[in-house]
């Protein structure tokens, strides 16, 4: 129990990820994390894209019994995943075309196969977006998110290669505007 405490901050702390649009390898570490519902829960660890830590202006326990009609609100459902470490997410949703309202394209980079042309939006993207609650030293929280997606050719019917998707803050950040809006609102 006492390494899941140490353990699960600095599994927050890195998400896996390749280059944008690259084949999909397991070339990263992993350690598992077991949930609420009994799932085994993986972060990958790679230092390549780091998950967001940003303030939230109220305690944990308020921020906490906000965080889910946030992820209703973009559309991502989501789960008490471990209670006692304020960890709730949506693990392996797939995404088309569109999430939280705008093209898949505008929150992650799965790469270009034709200039102009974003796979996040013409493949099917299977997302799990992963956030976490705080305490801060001041009063308020930090929510750390990790947002972690591959995609791949909707048409093929799962025989196409995988491509590992990068987020680029934008659905962290709109967490985060969310959170912070119903708290001060």
């Amino acid at each position: 129990m006492r390494w899941h405490a140490l353990a699960l901050p600095l599994l927050l702390t890195a998400c896996a990820t390749a280059p944008s649009g690259a084949p999909m390898t397991k070339t990263t570490t992993s350690a598992p994390t077991r949930g609420v519902d009994g799932g085994a829960y993986t972060f990958d660890v790679n230092s390549q894209n780091r998950p967001s830590a940003l303030r939230v202006p109220a305690s944990v326990d308020r921020a906490w019994a906000e965080l889910p009609s946030v992820y209703e609100e973009l559309g991502l459902g989501g789960g008490v995943l471990d209670p006692a470490t304020h960890l709730y997410g949506q693990r392996g949703i797939v995404v088309r075309r569109r999430l939280a309202g705008n093209p898949v394209s505008q929150y992650l980079d799965c790469g270009s196969a034709v200039p102009g042309v974003y796979n996040a939006n013409t493949y099917a993207v299977s997302l799990s977006v992963v956030s976490q609650l705080k305490p801060r030293s001041d009063g308020f929280s930090e929510l750390t998110t990790q947002v972690e997606a591959s995609a791949q050719p909707a048409s093929t019917g799962g025989g196409a290669q995988l491509v590992r998707c990068a987020s680029n803050g934008t659905l962290e950040r709109r967490l985060q505007t969310l959170l912070s809006s119903r708290l001060n609102g």
